[in-house]
């Protein structure tokens, strides 16, 4: 997009432009952004930098002054104390309503630095609507010299007609009384196209998930829920604003749910010793052979077969 471009939508946004602050206590610019000086820095969120390897010069919009943009009306800039070493980057909140984010590049003697501006979550706006950047020397301790803005990335407006789609990841449990039982351990949301789900994110909180003594998920991919799921093979699916229709939405609670089904953890097998198939011998008791006893002067044999009253061999 052309610089003049970018300049129109945001003096169309913004009030009109800034000056050079000529002393570190309050001043008001004449486009109405005022740098409160501790007040500021208190709420001031830090930005990362990235070395610029493609700038090879000191050409494009800049900031030359310590706190004047002209090209750009909705930011102003100081330096720590009115020297070039670390800055601050004071921004309206309406530039947010324009755009998602825009880059300041520092130049540092021959080395540029990237610092992308953008609204940190949980950041606090100043008294006077603004949002505040540190922006701190990283070049082994020289000073800022000049800065430079760029990269300003347009806000994407959903279309009416657009639905952003809230995903639950599904994981398991085991309740009390050893039953599986589901709930979600995270939230993603896709709110236009190009968005996609950050699987790290979803491998991360599982991990926490089955640390924690959870369930771990299955290994046959991913079930979306609704009327009409959709199965999602692959441990890593690559899943984005737009595969996700009415059609897989969950009624109930108006989400979407991916579920990856769970694995039973293992149960161990009881060490049990078998018992040989062997039928024992009942124990029996010898049988006596019985006493005969025969009156005195009478015969009979052996085994008790003679008559008392007959004489001989019992015949």
């Amino acid at each position: 997009m052309r610089r003049s471009h970018i300049g129109a939508l945001v003096a169309a946004a913004l009030v009109a432009g800034t000056v050079a602050m000529t002393a570190p206590a309050a001043q008001a610019a004449s486009g109405g952004i005022t740098w409160n000086g501790a007040t500021d820095k208190a709420v001031a969120a830090s930005v990362d930098a990235t070395q610029n390897d493609t700038r090879k010069n000191a050409s494009g919009p800049k900031i030359t002054s310590d706190a004047h943009s002209a090209d750009f009306p909705g930011i102003y800039f100081i330096w720590d104390s009115k020297q070039k070493d670390n800055g601050y980057l004071k921004v309206s909140a309406s530039v947010f309503d324009q755009f998602d984010s825009f880059t300041l590049t520092a130049k540092e003697s021959s080395t540029y630095w990237d610092f992308t501006i953008a609204v940190q979550p949980g950041q606090t706006l100043t008294d006077d609507d603004c949002y505040v950047f540190y922006i701190p020397q990283v070049y082994n301790n020289k000073n800022i010299n000049m800065v430079f803005v760029s990269n300003w990335v347009e806000k994407t407006v959903p279309s009416a007609d657009s639905t952003a789609v809230n995903v639950g990841f599904i994981a398991y449990y085991l309740d009390n009384e050893g039953v599986p039982r589901s709930t979600s351990i995270g939230w993603q949301n896709l709110a236009k196209k190009g968005d996609c789900i950050d699987w790290s994110a979803v491998e991360a909180a599982y991990k926490e998930w089955t640390d924690g003594g959870g369930l771990a998920k299955g290994a046959d991919g991913w079930q979306s829920s609704g009327f009409s799921s959709l199965y999602f093979a692959g441990s890593e699916p690559q899943i984005c604003y737009g595969d996700l229709t009415e059609a897989q939405l969950e009624n109930y609670y108006q989400a979407w749910y991916l579920d990856p089904g769970y694995v039973m953890p293992d149960t161990p097998t009881p060490d049990v010793t078998p018992t040989p198939d062997v039928t024992p011998t009942p124990e029996v008791t010898p049988t006596t052979p019985p006493t005969c006893k025969h009156p005195q002067n009478e015969q009979g044999n052996d085994n008790c077969q003679g008559d008392e009253n007959q004489g001989g061999n019992g015949q």
